[in-house]
């Protein structure tokens, strides 16, 4: 970050690293698609590893997290949240046309980043803000791989499939709901412990709260014929405090999720 006359002043200080091994259950199909099969256009390859299994990009992941987080917090902007018996308040939840602006880091301008701009990173005209955020690629946690499904165009004035217009879609099948296919990440947040990434934080900690609950959304490609409707959670949650990661001890884990967080809005000054 260039930061001149701003609030930062070089390397934003590390207080802490939060780790969640989170999970992803498939509720329908999913197809993450990867473009058409050079070979055959009719077939929509789904994106893989290079030992050919199924996964989802980190990049998908954080692109759902961000919108869906965007359109809920828009319309609470400056209104207090309750979160186990407490309240956060993001008081400005994201600058609009943020890559158009010269951004202003001192808080008040109608060009200072949001919430969602710092905790997940920005790139404007003559700055850039590295998101203290990092989410892993999702790997399946199911020996059978992708299948295919093969869908038809539909010509909307004769209401009738078009011909030559098959399509296969490559794609993950959703199991059941006592074996639903499982995709597996990580979500790494580097608490920046600055006074300009409060905002920031306070957002993480609404993610946290949405994930420890279960968050029911879409991700992938052709929602509307029946794909990508997945619930997200959080299997397990760490804290590596920096005194930790410097002499290389182990995370500590965090036995109850929504209690921690309680903690650190307490931290933040929340209020009762």
């Amino acid at each position: 970050m260039q930061a001149s006359q701003t609030s930062f002043k070089g390397y934003l200080n590390l207080k802490s690293r939060i780790i969640a091994n989170c999970k992803i259950e498939l509720f329908e199909p999913l197809h993450v698609g990867k473009g058409r099969d050079p070979a055959n256009s009719s077939i929509l390859q789904m994106i893989k590893d290079a030992s050919g299994r199924p996964l989802i990009p980190g990049s998908t992941i954080r692109g759902c997290l961000r919108a869906l987080l965007t359109r809920l917090l828009s319309p609470l902007e400056g209104k207090p949240i309750g979160i186990g018996g407490q309240t956060i308040t993001i008081h400005k939840v994201a600058c609009p046309k943020i890559e158009e602006k010269e951004i202003d880091l001192e808080q008040g301008g109608s060009s200072t980043p949001g919430a969602i701009d710092l905790l997940f990173g920005f790139t404007s005209k003559k700055q850039s803000f590295a998101s203290p955020l990092k989410i892993t690629d999702a790997e399946i946690h199911r020996e059978s791989v992708s299948y295919s499904r093969t869908h038809v165009s539909i010509d909307l004035d004769r209401d009738a499939a078009k011909r030559g217009m098959l399509v296969t879609v490559e794609s993950v099948p959703g199991g059941t709901r006592d074996s639903p296919t499982t995709f597996k990440f990580k979500i790494i947040y580097d608490y920046l412990d600055d006074q300009a990434m409060v905002e920031a934080h306070k957002v993480f900690l609404i993610l946290i709260n949405m994930l420890n609950k279960g968050i029911d959304t879409f991700i992938g490609g052709w929602k509307s014929r029946g794909y990508g409707h997945v619930l997200i959670k959080i299997e397990e949650m760490y804290e590596h405090p920096i005194d930790k990661i410097v002499t290389g001890e182990k995370p500590t884990q965090i036995q109850n999720v929504s209690d921690w967080i309680s903690q650190e809005i307490t931290a933040l000054g929340g209020e009762e």
